[in-house]
């Protein structure tokens, strides 16, 4: 389980608010979805009790596994700024005055509960309020959007946080955060953008800039069926969001292909993980992908530079062991891959078959179940660097010097049926290796004094 703390959005009933929750991940996460409570009185759900959303376990038809953490919480924050009726929710719902108190009483309410400050022992007290700024939150608003037209971004998003700091009137505030969602997209600053975003749209639903935007955010995060539904939006109000459309779609057919991808084929997954990165390249879900499918790979320091870009694990509960980290492992994999090839190369196949044993215990790398194949062959055991090979067909089925290493096992075994099965599959891959065809002529001639060849 992980707890989490959502700060209330101003201009809502929740402004000031901190918001503890809970979320319970099943043995199956990410294939299945976490439940998720709100632990702090809010006004709009029920205290400790499971809620019913397109992406908790109430759902688990609808869920992407996909969506991080950080999606699951902007969706409940998203849903929270709703009056959306749902199971776990108050009904009817509070007057926005008693959120607006309950909101102000949150983290004295927080404080009180043991279980929040052993799991957050430095959230001490409310963040500060920044002080109010002198000046017109209309007079920013237009300085804002001259200088958002003249792209200093940055000088932009400055004046926009002064309007909504400086009391706007609601239609202000509407356009402030949609400009600064603006300027944050700029700048990559994607969750930021998108809370922008959902901040306006929940003083104005109608707003199509901030659906526009909404969108941009999610077609970056791979949420494409919620980003589809804000340019739904944002269309309906004849706004020409038609180069997002596109994109939309792309990223759609990309994640479409990926979830029709063989477990075995890494190669093509890795391929079509760029094309739906390219499309969604702030999705934390599709880099952890592509960081495992090079792992398997057994391109490790390609690993390596893609979890730099990745989120560190969090801290531990009290008591609890810390998550190992990915990229760790995967550095400590790259340094028993190195040793298990020089104790290779000396000559020490004992050696080396315990070395890629344990490298195995820190990565499920085809290149590992290879490498441990050729020691067992050099020792003889012909059975076990088959099967090893065979292990390794099964993360990178177009490995092809595991193929013909189980080929030339097979061959050692008398099997020479599986084995010329091998070698057809590698000469249709590579027609040119003469040695390759003197090897299939071989085999075949074995399987025809054996009996009639079944594959082909």
């Amino acid at each position: 389980q992980w707890d989490y703390v959502l700060e209330g959005p101003p201009d809502t009933p929740y402004h000031g608010g901190m918001y503890w929750g809970r979320l319970m991940f099943p043995r199956e996460y990410p294939f299945k979805p976490p439940e998720i409570r709100m632990l702090t009185p809010s006004g709009r759900f029920e205290v400790n009790t499971a809620l019913c959303l397109s992406m908790s376990n109430f759902h688990p038809e609808s869920w992407n596994p996909m969506w991080s953490v950080s999606t699951v919480l902007t969706g409940l924050l998203s849903f929270m700024l709703e009056e959306t009726p749902t199971t776990g929710a108050i009904h009817p719902p509070t007057s926005a005055d008693h959120r607006r108190k309950l909101a102000s009483q949150s983290m004295e309410y927080n404080l009180q509960q043991k279980a929040f400050t052993s799991r957050f022992p430095d959230l001490k007290a409310p963040p500060a309020m920044p002080a109010v700024p002198a000046g017109d939150p209309v007079e920013y608003q237009v300085k804002g959007d001259k200088a958002f037209t003249e792209g200093d971004m940055k000088n932009a998003e400055h004046l926009y946080t002064h309007s909504l700091e400086a009391n706007p009137p609601p239609d202000v505030a509407v356009a402030c955060y949609s400009g600064r969602a603006g300027c944050r997209l700029n700048s990559d600053s994607i969750p930021e953008a998108l809370a922008d975003c959902l901040a306006a749209l929940a003083i104005d639903p109608e707003h199509s800039q901030a659906h526009a935007r909404a969108a941009k955010c999610l077609i970056l995060t791979a949420e494409l069926a919620k980003a589809r539904k804000h340019l739904q939006a944002a269309d309906s109000k004849g706004l020409d969001c038609g180069l997002d459309a596109t994109r939309l779609t792309r990223g759609e057919e990309a994640l479409a292909a990926l979830g029709a991808c063989p477990a075995d084929d890494a190669e093509g997954r890795l391929a079509l993980l760029e094309q739906a990165l390219y499309v969604c390249p702030h999705a934390e879900a599709l880099r952890r992908d592509k960081a495992e499918t090079l792992v398997r790979l057994g391109e490790f320091e390609a690993a390596i530079g893609v979890y730099a870009t990745l989120p560190a694990p969090p801290a531990p509960p009290p008591g609890k062991k810390a998550t190992a980290d990915p990229a760790e492992k995967a550095r400590k994999a790259l340094e028993k891959k190195a040793r298990g090839n020089t104790v290779f190369a000396n000559g020490d196949f004992k050696g080396a078959v315990r070395v890629f044993t344990e490298a195995l215990d820190l990565a499920t790398s085809a290149v590992f179940y290879a490498n441990r194949a050729a020691a067992q062959q050099q020792l003889k055991r012909y059975e076990a660097a088959a099967e090893d090979c065979t292990k390794a067909l099964a993360l990178h089925r177009g490995y092809r010097k595991a193929m013909r290493r189980r080929a030339a096992c097979l061959t050692e075994l008398k099997r020479h049926e599986a084995a010329l099965k091998d070698y057809d599959a590698l000469c249709a891959l590579d027609p040119e290796d003469a040695e390759l065809c003197q090897l299939q002529e071989e085999a075949s001639k074995a399987v025809a004094a054996e009996g009639c060849y079944t594959g082909g």
